[in-house]
């Protein structure tokens, strides 16, 4: 068995936490971070102690864990997180909505599990190819079958970031696991899925259910109205957003927000200069989803982002917009 301070020097000695931040997978590496955790499960009156020692002050009781319950914060440095985890026998009277039991789902982090206690969850694995994910909502991709596994008492499993998609069923019994989470250097994007019907056991087609759009509400909301209430101005400043944001989803909302408004006006002019910035945009995403806006936009019509498919434009947007 191990003490936190004890896990904590292990991983920190080792090199396989900076491995697998990079992408980097060495089986025997995996393997033993695995045994770390499981002894550090196994140490279970010390894991529990170690939660209660912050209800000595109540009011800082978890202050740091941003996660749906029933999830406990253990540690956290930034790079590695160490919570645990209960999962709940499912009463037909309650939904599966709040247990996230039954929905289809990847990470984009890597991270170890462990059984802590109880019979454990059963989960079915599928993975897939996320480079070839542009992550439009509804849109397919294919999910190979892995199995299915039972997170049972001294099992441990390795989720790979990314490519690895699960779906979680409910236990038996009141049980828990104990997850090490390593955040990775580069970022990537979670998906939600939808699955469909195929006629292959091992290969599933399945959709995006929550895009890569769909979660930034707040900002869709705020682009929309500068650009229908606001003035020229403001228009602008949601154009710069278009063309500078860091951020591929936030670049499609603020041009999706500007066409809206362009189709609205009956500004075809801009709508065109607009369309035109979008096709030079870097991300094969943002691209995708103003095309896929263009063609249902009024006062533009499901022609015209072909219509000016032969257009150059300078990237420049100095001056003001109509």
């Amino acid at each position: 068995m191990l003490e936190l301070k004890e896990l904590l020097r292990l991983l920190h000695d080792s090199s396989a936490i900076d491995h697998v931040a990079k992408g980097v997978y060495n089986e025997n590496e995996v393997r033993i971070v695995g045994s770390w955790l499981a002894a550090y499960a196994a140490n279970q009156s010390s894991v529990i102690a170690g939660i209660c020692s912050e209800l000595d002050r109540p009011e800082y009781f978890q202050q740091k864990n941003d996660l749906q319950p029933p999830c406990f914060i253990i540690y956290s440095n930034g790079r590695l997180t160490i919570r645990l985890v209960v999962w709940l026998p499912l009463p037909k009277r309650l939904g599966k909505t709040p247990f996230s039991y039954e929905e289809p789902h990847d990470h984009n982090f890597d991270f170890w599990t462990v059984n802590f206690f109880g019979s454990g969850y059963r989960t079915r694995l599928y993975d897939y190819n996320y480079d070839s994910v542009i992550g439009i909502s509804n849109e397919s991709v294919t999910l190979d079958y892995c199995g299915e596994r039972i997170l049972s008492p001294g099992k441990v499993m390795f989720y790979t970031r990314s490519k690895d998609v699960h779906i979680q069923y409910p236990p038996d019994e009141l049980s828990a696991s104990l997850n090490l989470i390593v955040q990775p250097d580069k970022t990537s994007r979670q998906y939600e899925f939808q699955f469909g019907i195929s006629n292959q056991s091992d290969h599933i087609e399945a959709r995006i259910k929550k895009g890569r759009f769909e979660r930034y509400n707040a900002q869709e909301s705020l682009f929309h109205g500068l650009v229908t209430f606001g003035n020229a101005k403001s228009r602008q400043l949601v154009l710069d957003v278009a063309l500078h944001s860091r951020k591929d989803e936030i670049r499609a909302i603020a041009f999706e927000a500007s066409l809206k408004y362009a189709g609205q006006s009956h500004e075809t002019g801009y709508a065109n200069l607009l369309a035109t910035m979008a096709r030079h945009d870097p991300s094969a995403y943002v691209r995708a989803k103003v095309a896929n806006r263009i063609r249902t936009l009024p006062g533009l019509g499901p022609n015209f982002a072909t219509a000016q498919s032969g257009d150059t434009l300078s990237m420049s947007t100095s001056g003001e917009i109509p």
